[in-house]
């Protein structure tokens, strides 16, 4: 667990013509994983190699979404995301506890919002 098989091996490859990676930055190698390792869920990211559980993903920080096991960019304006949001316009119902919403009503959300402000 934690690497992955050299690309470019075929199935005809025995155990001995293998060499392990490191699974690779934003990625998951459980055990038995092959030449295509799986991403970070959605809502997490790793800037770490060999990672063998989606477990050791980290949640997105307030303000952020990401998806693809990176951090894509920030929360965006007239959305809150407040961590371990997978998407830049969360719709508040997709996940239980919520990792966002649209910006309740008398409230400012600007790009990047961890928390709703309140209008001046």
């Amino acid at each position: 667990a934690g690497f992955a098989c050299q690309a470019g091996v075929d199935g005809q490859a025995t155990a001995s013509q293998v060499t392990p990676l490191a699974c690779p930055v934003h990625h998951v190698c459980a055990n038995g994983t092959g030449r295509f390792p799986d991403y970070c869920p959605p809502g997490t990211y790793s800037n770490l190699t060999g990672l063998y559980s989606s477990a050791q993903c980290e949640a997105c920080p307030p303000g952020y979404y990401c998806s693809l096991g990176e951090v894509q960019g920030p929360c965006s304006a007239g959305f809150v995301c407040y961590g371990g949001s997978a998407s830049s316009t969360p719709d508040g119902t997709t996940s239980l506890p919520a990792t966002g919403e649209p910006c309740p009503s008398g409230r400012l959300c600007v790009a990047g919002s961890a928390h709703p402000l309140a209008c001046p």
